[in-house]
């Protein structure tokens, strides 16, 4: 008979209780709210939980950093800059052409917004006439899972993935000024006021 006592209490001591990773998590704040009420209330009446709780806090750094990102550590928003192409270098002797028609920024535009790179083009959009086309290309960020979004007046209006090689597409659009937004995993980029 005293076998069994002795095997059924070295199995059920502390079969209650917390598990040390589970306590150590409480100590440093990062339980889910339930769990985190659970293991305050146990230690409420476990003298062996809370001798254990006070030895993690003993042991811990005081005072404890903050060792959760910030949200601008998890994600960067980023504006993105209008800038002009990179000018050819003038060539002396050669007349200066200019077409009639032709608006002063015609062609792409670019734009930049820390390390990456945004290249927009609008076109006549050749299956609907009277509307535009945006083609698109992201370089200089991670391009897994990055959506194009497209906002006029405030709401959402469409969204492409932008695929492995940085391309994305927006058709049939009508002329209008929108916001572009790029959304990836840690980066987040404004275009504002593109106006088509």
């Amino acid at each position: 008979m005293a076998t069994i006592d002795y095997q059924l209490t070295t199995r059920l001591y502390r079969i209650i209780c917390p598990d040390p990773l589970s306590l150590g998590e409480y100590q440093l704040d990062l339980l889910p709210s339930v769990q985190n009420k659970q293991i305050k209330q146990h230690l409420k009446h476990c003298p062996h939980c809370r001798q254990e709780a006070i030895n993690l806090k003993n042991f811990l750094p005081d005072p404890l950093l903050d060792h959760r990102p910030s949200f601008n550590q998890r994600i960067k928003i980023w504006i993105a800059e209008r800038v002009s192409p990179e000018p050819m270098p003038s060539m002396t002797g050669l007349p200066a052409l200019a077409l009639r028609g032709e608006a002063e920024d015609a062609g792409p535009l670019f734009y930049q917004a820390g390390d990456v790179q945004l290249t927009l083009e609008i076109q006549d959009d050749p299956e609907h006439p009277g509307y535009k086309t945006i083609l698109g290309l992201v370089l200089g960020t991670a391009l897994s899972e990055m959506e194009a979004n497209l906002w006029q007046e405030g709401r959402p209006l469409a969204t492409n993935q932008v695929d492995e090689l940085g391309n994305f597409i927006f058709s049939q659009l009508a002329a209008g000024q929108y916001e572009l937004i790029l959304a990836g995993s840690d980066v987040e980029i404004h275009v504002q006021d593109l106006q088509i």
